[in-house]
């Protein structure tokens, strides 16, 4: 009788060693895809300053950075080294990674407007921020949702060969997103999309 009571008790320790057993690679299981979910690779947006070190979330975008982005694609696509009629539209194509498809589309559409007006033909085009309008922090406004206003005061002088046609200071309200669609395309995980209102001219130079 002992025999078999102490037989009964072994066979339910060794059920209860399986029952832990398979907890233990059901948490595995578990463990592993967590795993292989997990991103492979982070961007992880850091401020300029340092200097008084910082404590920032992964999921932060310091202001200043958001101004970076915005004036570096903006100012990349404004200008027109050689011929507006080829270069805008280079560039835009080139840095549509760093711009919705809605706001891809506007542009080219003022492209072949200004094109068909002939006012892209033989001309060049500079745009470069100023000292007088340096970032400041409210350049930059939180809109929500993963959505930003940047204002990027530039001056634009656009010219035929020697021939001045504009030069002006204007403002651009441009509306940043989070845009993480493709890593290797676009590693600042930031769009521009469009204009949060309309740009307007601050000064004329000629």
């Amino acid at each position: 009788m002992k025999m078999w009571r102490k037989l009964d008790q072994d066979h339910a320790h060794i059920t209860s060693l399986r029952i832990v057993v398979a907890v233990l690679i059901f948490i595995n299981c578990l463990l592993w895809w967590g795993w292989h979910q997990a991103p492979k690779d982070l961007t992880i947006h850091v401020p300029p300053d340092l200097s008084s070190g910082v404590t920032q979330k992964v999921t932060e975008i310091p202001a200043a950075n958001l101004y970076s982005f915005a004036f570096y694609v903006w100012q990349v696509i404004g200008n027109w080294p050689n011929n507006g009629q080829v270069d805008y539209l280079r560039n835009i194509q080139s840095y549509s990674p760093y711009i919705t498809p809605a706001f891809k589309e506007q542009l080219l559409e003022e492209a072949t407007q200004l094109n068909a007006k002939g006012q892209l033909q033989d001309r060049t085009r500079v745009v470069q921020g100023e000292v007088s309008a340096a970032y400041q922090s409210a350049n930059v406004i939180n809109l929500g949702n993963g959505a930003w206003e940047v204002d990027l005061t530039v001056r634009v002088t656009e010219r035929i060969g020697s021939t001045i046609l504009q030069d002006a200071q204007i403002e651009y309200p441009l509306r940043v997103i989070r845009y993480d669609f493709n890593r290797q395309l676009n590693q600042w995980g930031l769009a521009l999309d469009g204009f949060v209102s309309e740009p307007k001219r601050i000064k004329t130079f000629i």
